[in-house]
């Protein structure tokens, strides 16, 4: 199931396909805490070191913040992980996972 599932609005259409299909066959809830940002929220999350970067793919809506609402270890990821990575492979979605770099579990872009 979706949690905050209004927070994908404005992301692409096709993220959030891969999204849908991962919360239909994850075992947890998967809570979208973030989908589309303003250039203001994305400086404000620079400077206080939760982004590397002031170029992020949320803010042109090719990505999007997934988390199980419980545990930010990154260890609690693995099912959505194993869901997102199973829902772009059977749609044909390209998608890279922050976890892949070591350091943004929650992260998740489409790739073009």
């Amino acid at each position: 199931m979706i949690k905050h599932e209004e927070r994908l609005a404005g992301v692409n259409p096709r993220l959030v396909e891969v999204v849908k299909l991962a919360a239909s066959i994850c075992p947890i809830d998967i809570y979208v805490l973030e989908g589309v940002r303003t250039m203001e929220r994305q400086r404000e999350l620079f400077k206080a070191g939760k982004s590397k970067t002031l170029n992020s793919r949320h803010l042109t809506g090719d990505a999007v913040d997934l988390w199980d609402g419980k545990n930010w270890h990154a260890a609690y990821f693995l099912p959505i992980i194993t869901a997102m990575n199973k829902a772009a492979q059977q749609l044909g979605v390209k998608v890279t996972g922050g976890y892949s770099w070591g350091w943004d579990s929650p992260h998740w872009q489409i790739e073009k």
